[in-house]
């Protein structure tokens, strides 16, 4: 089976009120990008990676990412869309029909782990899609 991960990285984070794209922002030095990548990277089952980089300079910035830290399967960086759903149709439109599977991460979210990608890839070989969740651990009030 081919698989492919879109992994959108186009949002501005308005919210956090800073200059960089949210997913380009350092956790412990090293931007949150590089960290999702690197998982996806980790993985055995994941072919090629296509990140949906911010409108603008945020191709330029991917690029110069995906070469500082040597990531190999990131096949394309395209510009992302106006919204989220923008960006993933124009991944999907990028891939084209040669992948199987193409699973979707934002690249904003690093705590995803090889295994849990591998384990998505093995759970649509009998499901025809898959979400990740893990059991939340804090106390729920109403």
């Amino acid at each position: 089976m081919r698989v492919a991960a879109l992994i959108p990285a186009a949002g501005r984070g308005r919210r956090m009120a800073e200059e960089l794209p949210k997913a380009f922002l350092p956790m412990d030095g090293t931007p949150l990008l590089a960290h999702t990548l690197r998982q996806f990277e980790a993985c055995r089952g994941v072919e090629e990676v296509v990140v949906l980089a911010p409108p603008g300079n945020g191709v330029q910035l991917a690029e110069e990412l995906v070469k500082r830290f040597g990531f190999t399967r990131v096949s394309r960086i395209i510009p992302g869309g106006a919204e989220r759903q923008d960006s993933v149709y124009a991944g999907l439109k990028a891939l084209g029909p040669k992948m199987d599977l193409v699973l979707i991460h934002d690249g904003a979210r690093p705590f995803i782990t090889p295994d849990l990608i591998d384990r998505i890839v093995a759970e649509t070989r009998v499901l025809k899609a898959v979400v990740a969740a893990i059991p939340v651990r804090d106390t729920i009030k109403e």
